[in-house]
C-alpha cells in the first residue's frame, strides 16, 4: 500500500509560486514592520495562508523572526497595531479584484 502525498499537487504548485514572490516581497520591503531596525526574514499572513490568502500579497506583512513571534504571542496587541486582522476575518478569502496588483 503506498504512502498518501501530505501536499496536494495544487499546493506543491503554489508553494513555488509562493518561494519567488516571498523573495521578491522582501526584497522590497527589507525591514520588519514590527521592529524597523530589524531586517525582515518572513512574510505574515495577517489572515492565514488558507486557499488563494497564501498568495495574496494584500494580506503579507514583512517581518523578522522575532517580529513574527511577537505578533503570535501577543494577538490583541497585533490586531491594534494592524498586524493581525480582526477577529472574525481569519481565514476569509480576498475578494474578486483585490489582486490587480499581484502579478
Amino acid at each position: 500500500m503506498g504512502r498518501i502525498n501530505p501536499i496536494s499537487a495544487k499546493r506543491r504548485e503554489q508553494m513555488k509560486i509562493y518561494a519567488q514572490k516571498r523573495k521578491a516581497f522582501l526584497k522590497a520591503n527589507p525591514k520588519c514592520a514590527v521592529f524597523p531596525s530589524r531586517k525582515a526574514t518572513d512574510v505574515h499572513h495577517m489572515r492565514g495562508r488558507a486557499g488563494a490568502l497564501y498568495l495574496s500579497e494584500t494580506h503579507w506583512l514583512a517581518v523578522s523572526r522575532e517580529g513574527h513571534h511577537k505578533i503570535n504571542e501577543n494577538p490583541t496587541w497585533a490586531r491594534e497595531m494592524g498586524f493581525l486582522c480582526a477577529k472574525g476575518q481569519w481565514g476569509m478569502q480576498p475578494d474578486e479584484g483585490t489582486h490587480s496588483h499581484e502579478k
